[in-house]
């Protein structure tokens, strides 16, 4: 049964430090299914992340990463931007607002 009033709640940054260092949230974010804790190596790729504006993917890229720059970008209220190095270029994601688009490129802006 649902509550008619029902609204999930909203990340918090709190929220998003506390998972990737693989503990719990306070507003309950997240799920057990879906890994968040980071490695020391990926932590630093979080933060590069976050300033160039978007998650570099590479094959080794786990999806706790991607799990966790999806959160943070809900938490920071900006898009969600992945890229993954292709033989052909750059496969850029993107989402906002539920909705997701992918486009190929060439070269990446610096």
């Amino acid at each position: 049964m649902v509550k008619e009033d029902y609204e999930p709640q909203s990340v918090s940054r709190d929220d998003v430090a506390r998972l990737i260092r693989g503990r719990r949230s306070r507003n309950r974010v997240g799920s057990r299914q879906i890994r968040h804790r980071l490695r020391q190596d990926e932590l630093e790729r979080l933060v590069i992340a976050r300033q160039r504006g978007y998650l570099l993917l590479t094959r080794s890229t786990r999806t706790a990463l991607r799990n966790a720059w999806h959160l943070d970008c809900q938490a920071n209220e900006r898009p969600f931007v992945c890229v993954e190095r292709t033989p052909d270029g750059f496969l850029v994601t993107t989402a906002s607002d539920g909705k997701s688009s992918e486009q190929m490129v060439e070269k990446l802006p610096e």
